[in-house]
């Protein structure tokens, strides 16, 4: 009897634990449910834009990088020597075309010049004298050849009139021949006397300064380098493979576009020279682009992102905001008929000035991507 009652007592405590541990389960499961609906819940709340997939046509091309240049630059220089006594402008001052820029002391070529003056004075003075007696010589030679055609005279006479006459026809070169040099070098005084002052070729801006008030200023010696800033080109180097879509933009002006990072300048320019001569180690070719209306904080020095068009081809386009990077991993929330999944994508070109990215590969067309919260919001930790 006491034997079967404690059967009886085990058998109903087992039952009882069994029951309790199944109701704690139960319980446990519901808030577990619970919490991830309200989880779910609260995620699908946060997602703010949707977007569905399409595929079409996108422009395709390269992206090359080179330097602003001006393509009016010179280096001005000094064709004579002598001291600068004037140097007006320094680095940055903007100049205006026929402005003087520099002046060099110009009392040696002066001196110079008034000499060759006395000298072209003198000799055309002396053609008057030298002309009157080749006439004086001449009308004597003439009558002692008549004279000797008659026989009147000898010919040792003749000889001696025609040796005066020959003389005097040699004096008379001689003095043209001074009168020639004598202008020649009046000439050159003048245009040196021009290369005391140097004016600006161009409307534009001094670059560098190299000499200085007082210095000497020797044949050659640079003096100050200026540049026209508002006429601005890029030069850059492109791959040979790049030459097939550029050759047909040369011969239309096509219009490329042209970016400048460092004043977040977006620009656009024309293609004007490919230089038919390519790098034997890097095979890469020089392209010239001028820019239209660089504006005031595009200088030369600065670096050029160039977009060079190509055939357009087949891809997939979504908004650049849409897309998750964190750390090494770049994706999209992609919704299917299961819910939203986290996928991994692989991109490509920027397009719309950044506002769309190219897709490589991890999507398809009519998908529907969505967004949650902002590009730095953490994923969710079931969504990792």
């Amino acid at each position: 009897m006491n034997l079967c009652q404690k059967r009886v007592n085990s058998s109903f405590s087992f039952q009882t634990l069994l029951l309790f541990c199944f109701m704690i389960l139960f319980g446990l499961s519901s808030c577990s449910d619970e919490k991830n609906n309200q989880h779910r819940a609260d995620f699908s709340a946060s997602f703010s834009k949707t977007f569905t997939v399409k595929e079409g046509e996108i422009p395709s091309g390269s992206t090359v990088t080179g330097t602003v240049k001006a393509i009016e630059r010179v280096s001005l220089s000094s064709r004579i020597n002598g001291y600068i006594t004037s140097l007006k402008h320094r680095e940055g001052d903007h100049i205006q075309k026929g402005e003087l820029l520099v002046e060099i002391d110009a009392s040696t070529v002066l001196a110079e010049l008034s000499n060759a003056e006395g000298a072209l004075a003198a000799a055309t003075g002396s053609m008057k004298e030298v002309q009157s007696k080749l006439k004086n010589a001449k009308r004597e030679y003439e009558r002692a050849k008549k004279l000797y055609h008659e026989k009147t005279v000898s010919k040792s006479f003749l000889d001696d009139k025609q040796t005066i006459y020959d003389a005097s026809k040699a004096r008379l070169d001689q003095v043209e021949a001074k009168i020639r040099q004598a202008e020649s070098r009046v000439k050159l005084m003048k245009v040196n006397l021009g290369y005391t002052s140097l004016k600006a070729p161009f409307d534009g801006v001094v670059i560098q300064r190299q000499l200085e008030e007082g210095d000497l200023a020797g044949v050659g010696s640079p003096l100050m380098t200026v540049e026209n800033n508002k006429n601005l080109e890029v030069v850059a180097e492109v791959k040979e493979s790049d030459l097939t879509n550029l050759t047909p933009l040369l011969k239309k002006q096509y219009a490329i576009k042209v970016e400048i990072e460092a004043v977040h300048a977006s620009l656009s320019g024309t293609l004007t020279h490919i230089i038919p001569h390519g790098d034997p180690l890097s095979h890469a070719f020089q392209i010239k682009v001028k820019l239209e209306d660089a504006g005031e904080g595009v200088l030369s020095g600065m670096f050029a992102r160039l977009y060079i068009p190509g055939e357009p081809k087949q891809g997939i386009l979504v908004p650049t905001d849409m897309v998750v990077r964190r750390g090494e991993l770049t994706g999209l929330f992609v919704r299917n008929k299961s819910g939203v999944v986290f996928r991994v994508i692989r991109t490509g070109s920027l397009y719309d000035n950044g506002s769309m990215i190219e897709v490589l590969s991890g999507l398809h067309s009519e998908e529907e991507i969505v967004s949650y919260g902002s590009p730095a919001s953490p994923l969710p930790s079931h969504f990792e």
